[in-house]
């Protein structure tokens, strides 16, 4: 077995084991759940050994079928092609491990449910598409990634809802995905027109040839393809007006499927966004089309949207509606908007030297950071924000007041992890938007930090008033803290959500436990 072949095994894995749990829903329903966090944690265990022998090569690359850089005789026009380099197998493993979280938090809430294998397949066959994402070296191959996650997605929004909530959301869901699906298969389509090859890294490194002899006078196609992968993948990414179907269509899905939606696929979806434009479209040959200024400006926008959003929901007057779920969802989106802006920024400034000790890898590696630290905190808010749920029978704020006498261990994770995405100190997406914000002011981007510090301080004040409602706010029911609470609250999915609660902390003093890595090796988001 060679580690071309290995390549493959994380996309194999969950896919295999999925169908397998469709097949035999009826005989292992009971622990379909440890099963899919089984083939999970296999994955991991095969990501880091191939993120060993990534590290050990001279160029921190390793390819899959075919090595696209072996020269312009060599197209490889509809060939499958696929490479992990230093960022991605790092990037894979954390993703993994909170998909693995995910399915030891739906291993006892599916246990002896006759659907819970089907909906656990679905889970595997999303991860198998978002591992998917991160191999693909030729946009063809991350076409058909994004065409299971699509697929997925919508199954998943869609699934086991009343005919209103499905009305309201899936087919939302359904028709919007679908165009974010058609927008990438009409890049796909013109991207192979144009090069003549949908090879990310023949197209990059024989660019010269490819432009004299196929793109000449072909301005209008290069706006076209560029505006298609930006809205293709910006509904995935959930940034400014096309996030719009998403808070909605999955205001009342599993917190698996929100984690999912709001904590990994939009991560996914920005890096492939990038990975696509910077690979087709270097920015230091087409000077007439500043697509990382645009990227700039809806990251920006996307930032405050989802601030204003915030703000609106927990200052509204019928505060008996406003949702705890709408307000994760928002912090989430800001989160988003803050990383494309601060990976746009660097992205634009990566070619500069700039003599001091931090540089455009630093802004580039913080920015990836935060989309770590989005993946776990989604998880750890989506997570408990369902538990709290169960005890309230409810969403809302305004039904959740004073949770933190009720459910306590519960509120402790809701709030740190809340904490972290809103990026107050001294929390893990605290020390990456201060270091971000740092980053900046060394590159004498002064403005675009300020902007990000306007937006923290209006998270800040909306993050204060959800704090309000959930720990000061007395309940609308006569509860008051006990021991007995503490100890009800104590069940196995709050101890692993609490040890990473705890993480998110250790890390806000520590971030070098994980953060080197993926510093050291930020300099492959941009091809």
């Amino acid at each position: 077995m060679t580690v071309n072949f290995i390549m493959l095994v994380p996309i194999l894995v969950p896919f295999i084991v999925a169908i397998l749990l469709f097949g035999l829903k009826k005989w292992i329903s009971n622990f379909a759940g440890e099963i899919a966090t089984g083939a999970i944690i296999i994955n991991i265990a095969i990501l880091a050994a191939i993120s060993f022998r990534v590290q050990q090569a001279s160029t921190k690359i390793l390819y899959g079928f075919y090595n696209a850089t072996t020269g312009a005789e060599y197209s490889s026009p509809m060939g499958v092609q696929l490479r992990i380099d230093g960022f991605s197998s790092w990037f894979l493993i954390f993703v993994n491990i909170v998909v693995a979280l995910l399915f030891a938090y739906e291993a006892s809430k599916q246990r002896n449910r006759p659907d819970g294998a089907i909906y656990l397949g679905l889970l595997l066959i999303l991860t198998a598409g978002a591992n998917a994402v991160l191999i693909a070296d030729d946009f063809l191959t991350l076409f058909l990634a994004w065409v299971i996650i699509g697929v997925s997605l919508i199954i998943l929004v869609s699934y086991k809802r009343t005919i209103k909530a499905l009305r309201e959301g899936g087919i939302k869901a359904y028709i919007l995905i679908g165009l974010a699906l058609i927008f990438q298969l009409i890049a796909v389509i013109l991207s192979y027109g144009l090069f003549g090859s949908l090879s990310f890294e023949y197209v990059k490194d024989n660019f010269a040839l490819l432009f004299l002899s196929r793109i000449q006078d072909a301005q209008a196609v290069l706006y076209l393809i560029i505006s298609f992968v930006i809205v293709g993948f910006g509904l995935f990414a959930n940034v400014f007006l096309l996030n719009i179907w998403m808070p909605k269509a999955t205001e009342n899905a599993p917190a698996s499927t929100q984690t999912f939606a709001f904590g990994i696929i939009s991560g996914l979806s920005i890096l492939s966004l990038i990975r696509v434009l910077y690979s087709l479209f270097d920015p230091g040959i087409f000077t007439s089309i500043n697509y990382p200024l645009i990227l700039v400006i809806i990251g920006i926008i996307t930032a405050f949207e989802g601030v204003l959003l915030l703000f609106y929901q927990v200052i509204r007057k019928d505060k008996e509606n406003i949702s705890l779920t709408k307000v994760i969802t928002f912090v989430s989106i800001v989160n988003i908007g803050l990383v494309i802006t601060g990976i746009s920024i660097g992205g634009i400034v990566s070619s500069t030297t700039i003599d001091s000790f931090l540089t455009a890898n630093d802004c580039l590696g913080y920015s990836a950071l935060q989309l770590i630290n989005l993946a776990i905190s989604s998880y750890l808010c989506y997570t408990s924000k369902e538990r709290a749920m169960l005890m309230r029978d409810s969403d809302k704020l305004h039904d959740l007041r004073g949770l933190g006498r009720e459910l306590p261990l519960t509120s402790f994770i809701l709030v740190i992890s809340l904490t972290s995405l809103v990026g107050i100190l001294p929390t893990f997406g605290g020390v990456n938007l201060y270091m971000l914000v740092f980053s900046l002011f060394q590159l004498e981007q002064s403005i675009y930090a300020i902007i990000i510090i306007i937006v923290i301080i209006l998270l800040l004040v909306s993050y204060l008033l959800v704090i309000k409602y959930l720990l000061f706010d007395k309940p609308g029911r006569g509860v008051s803290f006990s021991s007995s609470a503490m100890l009800d609250d104590l069940t196995l999915p709050n101890f692993f959500g609490l040890v990473i609660a705890i993480g998110l902390l250790i890390l806000g003093f520590i971030p070098n436990l994980i953060a080197n890595p993926i510093i050291e090796n930020a300099g492959f988001i941009i091809p």
